[in-house]
């Protein structure tokens, strides 16, 4: 058991205990816990830009539908009248 102590304090793996998937992997994140977090931290930064660009992309197509029923809404409304309901008579605007 003594030889054991000096590798329990290193957070590295004893003789003493089964060695376990998982009690190797506890003891090597408490070794590298640094690079851990950082490993973490850049997930969590990438699932976060992720989900705000999927956000803004189904945000865009939304728009992007309201304005193509927009244009075909007043495409619709246009065809029917005929350029001359819209024009106007030069004299009207002018001073006689």
């Amino acid at each position: 058991m003594r030889s054991c102590h000096p590798g329990y304090l290193k957070d590295e793996p004893v003789e003493a205990h089964a060695p376990s998937q998982l009690y190797r992997l506890q003891k090597l994140m408490r070794r590298h816990m640094l690079a851990f977090g950082a490993a973490g931290f850049v997930f969590a930064a990438i699932a976060v830009g992720l989900g705000v660009s999927l956000w803004s992309m189904h945000k865009a197509n939304r728009e992007a539908d309201r304005s193509r029923q927009v244009t075909q809404f007043l495409q619709e409304m246009l065809q029917g009248v005929s350029q001359a309901e819209f024009s106007i008579p030069l004299r009207s605007w002018t001073r006689n």
